[in-house]
């Protein structure tokens, strides 16, 4: 039996040379000629099969399903099966698999093309006729705590905050990153946003190490974003224009350096490290080339824990800045005890992730405390819900329970409006970056399922669990 993989569209090899390469100019006989020499390869290995040939190519794009273009001798093989044994005989000889190996036609005995050696998959299927491999953990399950002591990063910790769907989809190992694009073979002459966005924040890393603009300006030409000419010289000029202000704004902040900062819990059981940009007499700066979102006050205020729970940093401010292109918020000082708790919250929280991921979004969450956040009057019960969340218990670990991580909450009921506004930044139709469209992890955990509507509760409570204390401490500064 011989199997052959990867016959797509880059096999044969093209016979591509630079233009230096005078075998291009002048071919002779006898030239090396590897789009010949991958055909005759292909043709050996089909005659040297015996018993069994099995030919393998990804069909489809793994994004949307499109059909992909396929390698020109197995469709020159193909056309010779379907000359030779009719278009019934060609059927038969192929198989398109399925995009997953838990799909139900690997399981019935009446697709007998398709069918799996996994004993467990198939163990399970027999138990289970709706196809379903396992059964989900329900909100109130209790999990152990860890047996050996949980190292993490403030990285870590803000990706596992931000989308815990999509940190939970990436702890089980599921690939949902879905890049499927095709070579570029065309000469940039603009940049599109996220290429104007990479040369801003390469613009801002050369402000934090003191480069003046003609250094700036020379680094963005040698970057190889750039078109050659006038039009990359025009290019380079709008995006040094374009952070100008921000750029301002940092070198206001005075000197910075990446100072490492290690926040545990006194008796071992966590540890959290990191590393913050920092000034000695201003505190921390996260500056972002772009309007300052969610994410950003989320990862601001976990760099401004980590901040305020150290011990060292003596005449350091505990004040945290983050700064983008619209606006910039700070971090007051939050008391060290209490840093550590909220820390040690985190914590707890990303370890609860891993199993089953909440209803909490990175931008319907964001902008649903944004909007209930609003009036003067909801910072008092914030305040108290801070206490309530926080308690003064600080003994290690406590057992991982969902519930428990909200029933300190108030069961209020949650805000119509805001939460009407929230739903736009979920799934709405009228907004091209909601949490489902641009997040596979969101569409794939709460797929069939409408958390905002169906369990507004659970929703409110969340979010108002995250940034409760971020927006209690936050404040717009000019």
């Amino acid at each position: 039996m011989l199997a052959v993989v990867g016959l797509g569209d880059a096999f044969p090899r093209t016979d591509r040379r630079p233009a230096f390469d005078l075998l291009g100019w002048a071919p002779e006989a006898g030239d090396p000629d590897p789009h010949g020499t991958d055909r005759q390869a292909f043709l050996d290995a089909v005659l040297a099969a015996r018993d069994r040939l099995i030919l393998s190519v990804v069909g489809r794009s793994q994004s949307d399903g499109a059909p992909r273009a396929r390698s020109v001798v197995l469709d020159a093989f193909l056309d010779t099966c379907r000359r030779s044994f009719g278009a019934d005989g060609l059927a038969r000889i192929v198989t398109e698999h399925r995009l997953q190996p838990s799909h139900p036609d690997y399981f019935d005995a009446a697709s007998a093309a398709h069918f799996t050696y996994d004993g467990r998959r198939r163990a399970a299927s027999d138990r289970d006729a709706t196809g379903r491999f396992f059964d989900p953990p329900k909100p109130g399950a209790a999990a152990d705590p860890p047996e050996a002591p949980v190292e993490t990063t403030l990285g870590e910790l803000a990706r596992a905050w931000r989308s815990p769907c999509r940190y939970h989809c990436d702890w089980l190992g599921l690939g949902l990153r879905l890049d499927d694009a095709g070579l570029q073979d065309d000469e940039p002459v603009d940049l599109d946003a996220l290429g104007r966005f990479q040369a801003k924040t390469a613009v801002l890393d050369g402000v934090i190490a003191e480069r003046g603009d003609e250094a700036l300006r020379a680094r963005l030409r040698l970057s190889g974003q750039f078109p050659p000419g006038e039009i990359g010289e025009a290019l380079a000029g709008e995006v040094l224009a374009a952070v100008g202000d921000l750029a301002a704004r940092m070198r206001a902040h005075g000197d910075t350096e990446a100072v490492p900062v290690v926040v545990a819990a006194p008796s071992g059981e966590w540890r959290v490290e990191g590393a913050l940009t920092l000034s000695r007499t201003e505190g921390v700066l996260r500056a972002r080339p772009a309007k300052v979102k969610g994410k950003d006050l989320l990862g601001g205020w976990i760099d401004h824990l980590a901040l305020c729970a150290q011990d060292g940093f003596e005449g350091v401010p505990r004040r945290t800045v983050v700064a983008g292109e619209d606006t910039a918020w700070a971090f007051e000082a939050v008391d060290r005890d209490e840093a550590r708790l909220l820390i040690q919250f985190l914590v707890r929280g990303m370890l609860a992730f891993r199993q089953l991921p909440p209803p909490l979004f990175e931008k319907a969450s964001h902008e649903y405390a944004a909007t209930f956040m609003n009036r003067k009057s909801e910072l008092a019960i914030l305040a108290k819900q801070r206490e309530k969340i926080l308690g003064r218990e600080s003994k290690g670990f406590l057992p991982l329970r969902l519930d428990r991580m909200t029933e300190c909450l108030p069961n209020d009921k949650h805000n119509d409006y805001a939460l009407k506004q929230a739903s736009k930044k979920y799934d709405s139709p009228y907004e091209k970056f909601s949490d489902v469209r641009t997040d596979a992890a969101v569409a794939l955990c709460y797929r069939q399922r409408r958390p905002l509507q169906d369990t507004p509760g659970v929703f409110d409570r969340w979010a108002r669990l995250l940034w409760g204390p971020v927006f209690t401490h936050a404040s717009e500064v000019a």
